[in-house]
C-alpha cells in the first residue's frame, strides 16, 4: 500500500491542532468497531450553559428578536437539535 498511497501517515502528529483527537488518544477514549454510539440529545438540548431556562417552553428563543437568538439554520448548530436532523 505504501507504493500506492505513499508514506504512512501518523495520525498522532495532529493531536496539538485537533483537540478532540488529543482527548481521545490521551484519555483512552477509543470506541470499538461495530458499536452503536448514541448522543445524549436531551442533555444537549437542555444545557443551561447554552439556553437560559432550558426547561421552560419558549419557542421565541428560536426567532431572531429581542428575546431570541441568531441561529444559522443552514449549519450544524446543535441548538436546533429539538427540531430533528437530516
Amino acid at each position: 500500500m505504501g507504493s500506492v498511497f505513499g508514506k504512512r501517515y501518523d495520525v498522532t502528529q495532529d493531536t496539538k491542532e485537533l483537540k478532540e483527537l488529543h482527548e481521545m488518544l490521551s484519555n483512552a477514549m477509543l470506541i470499538p468497531s461495530n458499536i452503536t454510539a448514541l448522543a445524549n440529545m436531551w442533555h444537549i438540548t437542555h444545557d443551561p450553559k447554552v439556553w437560559e431556562e432550558p426547561l421552560v417552553f419558549k419557542p421565541e428563543r428560536f426567532v431572531e428578536s429581542d428575546g431570541g437568538t441568531n441561529v444559522d439554520v443552514r449549519g450544524s448548530d446543535l441548538r436546533l437539535a429539538p427540531f430533528g436532523a437530516g
